[in-house]
């Protein structure tokens, strides 16, 4: 019986769609690095430059395919303490704002708004969990 409450959290729904999300993006940023340079050569140059004078753009990407399929692994693993996952889904929704105000609206945006608007929920989930 608590299994089937549990799993019909939206929670649960929304923790799987931003799981199997970052873990998708995560692996193909890592594995296809160069499918995603065109997205790096967008941002504002005040932001690049300093960066790439310690990193390539390949291992800017890289470090990003790492962290989106952590940010994924968190979402996925339900015994992940809700403190994580609260903090993970903040930062997700804050680097999904930052993509936003960077990068502008274009034809992909829309996608953006959607995992922004799922991360908050996420996190706005696991503030009042605490709370309890």
């Amino acid at each position: 019986m608590r299994f089937t409450k549990r799993i019909t959290q939206p929670e649960v729904f929304l923790r799987l769609g931003l799981g199997l999300t970052f873990l998708w993006s995560g692996y193909n940023i890592y594995t296809t690095p160069e499918n995603w340079l065109g997205f790096l050569e967008q941002l504002p140059a005040w932001l690049i430059d300093p960066l790439t004078t310690y990193l390539t753009f390949e291992q800017i990407l890289l470090a990003q395919g790492v962290a989106e399929m952590v940010f994924g692994a968190v979402f996925l693993l339900w015994f992940v303490p809700y403190g994580i996952v609260k903090l993970v889904s903040f930062i997700v929704a804050l680097e999904l704002a930052v993509i936003i105000w960077l990068l502008g609206v274009d034809t992909v945006t829309f996608r953006d708004i959607g995992l922004l608007g799922a991360t908050l929920a996420v996190f706005a989930g696991m503030h009042w969990k605490n709370r309890r």
